[in-house]
C-alpha cells in the first residue's frame, strides 16, 4: 500500500472540511482542486451535487489559479514601476 504524500493529505483534509460544512447546512457540493498550472489535482463531488457542479467546480479552480497568475503580474509590474520611479525620479 502506497503511503500518501503530505500534498494529498493537505487536499484532503481541505476537501473534508468543506464537505463537513456542506453537509451541515445541507448543499451538496464538488471540490476541485488544482495546482498552479490549472492542472486538476483532487476532485471530490458528493453524491446529490448537480452534474453541472462538475464541470463548473473544475472552471472555478482553473480560473481561479489563472487570476493569482495575473494578479501576481500585475503586482509585480507595478511594483517594479514604483521602486524605478522611486530610484529614478522624473
Amino acid at each position: 500500500m502506497a503511503t500518501r504524500t503530505k500534498l494529498e493529505q493537505i487536499m484532503t483534509k481541505l476537501s473534508q472540511t468543506a464537505l463537513d460544512y456542506a453537509q451541515s447546512i445541507g448543499v451538496p457540493i464538488v471540490v476541485s482542486i488544482v495546482d498552479a498550472k490549472g492542472v486538476l489535482m483532487y476532485f471530490h463531488r458528493m453524491s446529490d451535487a448537480l452534474l453541472i457542479s462538475n464541470d463548473i467546480a473544475q472552471a472555478k479552480a482553473y480560473t481561479a489559479v489563472l487570476s493569482k497568475r495575473q494578479l501576481m503580474k500585475y503586482i509585480k509590474v507595478h511594483s517594479l514601476m514604483a521602486i524605478y520611479s522611486t530610484l529614478n525620479p522624473w
